[in-house]
């Protein structure tokens, strides 16, 4: 899995500090040996040796997990909406919208290439977003033993305190999972799963947007924000090439007469591009100060513990998002007492 889950082991002892080293480099025998004939890697999704003490149950709720966690089908009904929605427009757009405006040399030119290889990415990407593990967080049976002795008055084990990046912030026991949550989870009241580094769950795609499926959701929204784009121009300019109207009334209305496909296509390109525009602003803001929207919406740092600044966290958040802090060693430091930066405001409260 993630060392994430390494912050939610009930066997942390109490003012010991565990030191985990930056991950060794991938080199490729051994980046064959992680992929399978299924496709996907394990460690981030399969039970490993190391986690199976651990979690005594897997996978469960609302969610069907396959082939060993790598596919995560959510609800199948909102895929299949959304695509039908987004799909039958776009497949209009290549094959009678698009050929009306190559240039002679056709489908080679700039803007049938650029064309294809950004529909196959927004495909790719919806796919992935859509079916891929979020970052699960696998149940225990039970309650684990180790935390008989930390109980609150209500007989459920008590919040927990960790200091990260020498700052403290809360964690949670989740009582339906039977796990501490892992830093920036959140149990998702659709899936009814705790997600690693949960961001929303997205109800287009029917699946949580988290740790490992975060990647493919923001390259859709920048993709498609741009191929937008490019559908509202070829639009306009097929549009500007029709027939010269007589009188001032038939330049406004004559293309809803002449060509109402291509007005239809270009109200509906309009709203969806106000839809992924605004989206893949407002991820690139938080990104930039690595937040998840969970975190943006509830406003749960005034100093985040997890910021290293634009650049080192665009890299972890991109490259290594297996990483808990964008640079240096991890260090795990848990107390049933807050530490004495702790302050509830400042608090991350439903970590």
């Amino acid at each position: 899995m993630s060392r994430y889950l390494d912050y939610s082991s009930p066997k942390l002892k109490v003012n010991d500090v565990k030191v985990l080293p930056p991950p060794k480099k991938v080199f490729f025998s051994e980046l064959c040996r992680r992929f399978k004939v299924c496709g996907g890697p394990i460690s981030p999704f399969g039970l490993e040796d190391a986690f199976k003490e651990q979690f005594k149950v897997g996978y469960k709720g609302n969610s069907t997990v396959c082939l060993g966690g790598r596919v995560v089908i959510g609800q199948t009904w909102n895929v299949a909406s959304t695509a039908t929605m987004t799909m039958l427009p776009g497949a209009f757009y290549m094959c009678c919208v698009v050929p009306r405006a190559l240039p002679d040399d056709g489908w080679y030119s700039l803007l049938g290439i650029s064309s294809r290889i950004m529909s196959w990415i927004i495909f790719i990407t919806f796919i992935l977003s859509s079916f891929s593990n979020p970052g699960i967080v696998p149940r225990n049976a039970d309650r684990p033993r180790e935390l008989e002795h930390h109980l609150d008055l209500r007989g459920n084990p008590a919040h927990r305190y960790l200091r990260i990046n020498d700052k403290t912030v809360k964690q949670k026991y989740c009582l339906t999972c039977n796990v501490y949550r892992p830093p920036r989870s959140k149990h998702c009241q659709f899936c009814d799963n705790c997600v690693l580094r949960f961001d929303h769950h997205c109800t287009w795609l029917g699946n949580c947007v988290g740790l490992h499926n975060y990647r493919y959701f923001v390259t859709l929204i920048y993709t498609t924000s741009i191929y937008v784009m490019q559908c509202i121009w070829v639009i306009c300019h097929l549009l500007g090439e029709g027939p010269s109207a007589d009188g001032p009334l038939m330049e406004v209305f004559g293309p809803f007469i002449e060509e109402p496909k291509l007005i239809l296509l270009l109200f509906y390109c309009l709203v969806l591009l106000v839809a992924v525009l605004l989206l893949s602003v407002y991820h690139t803001v938080i990104t930039l100060q690595n937040l998840t929207t969970n975190e943006h919406v509830k406003n749960y740092y005034r100093d985040n513990p997890f910021d290293f600044g634009p650049l080192a966290n665009c890299r972890q958040i991109y490259c290594m998002p297996e990483l808990v802090l964008a640079t240096g060693d991890d260090r795990i430091e848990a107390d049933y007492v807050p530490f004495g930066t702790f302050s509830e405001p400042l608090s991350f409260d439903d970590c």
